[in-house]
């Protein structure tokens, strides 16, 4: 009796492994395909990132920097920013209260996202993908560390 419950358990384990790496490929797939989703969205025309805001000391991108160039208001409910190089996420986010940004303004959508680190020597793209309400994005693509005529926007 005793061994039959040791060969249960010798059992469960191998099934327990198998079942966290099927849940881990599942999550990978969806993270993926919701990334190459949002990368093939319609253009946003009304909206121009014009640059970001970066905090140099922690690596930490703080602000995207938003122009309305068209005639009505336009609303920002999502940020993800995307390492271009391994084509993932490194930050998404929903926002909770919509940036509204009026026609011929500029508006800043405030976000906490570490920027890696450990490609400074090297340096690594990123693209930033602002989605509005009506599910459309802009985008734009910068590179990080920047020189300091880079940063325009960028220092904080």
């Amino acid at each position: 009796m005793a061994s039959g419950k040791a060969s249960q358990r010798s059992l469960k384990k191998p099934l327990v492994i198998i079942a966290l790496i099927v849940v881990a490929v599942i999550v990978v797939a969806a993270a993926y395909q919701l990334v190459q989703a949002s990368m093939q969205m319609p253009a946003a025309e009304n909206l121009k990132i014009e640059g970001i805001k970066v905090n140099r000391k922690a690596d930490t991108m703080t602000g995207i920097v938003v122009k309305n160039v068209g005639s009505k208001p336009e609303s920002i409910v999502k940020v993800t920013v995307i390492r271009v190089q391994s084509r993932l996420a490194i930050f998404t986010k929903d926002l909770p209260t919509p940036v509204v940004v009026n026609p011929g303004e500029t508006g800043i959508v405030r976000v906490s996202c570490e920027l890696d680190h450990y490609y400074r020597k090297e340096g690594c793209d990123y693209k930033v993908l602002l989605v509005t309400s009506e599910g459309k994005a802009a985008d734009y693509v910068f590179g990080y560390p920047m020189t300091v005529e880079e940063l325009g926007y960028a220092r904080e």
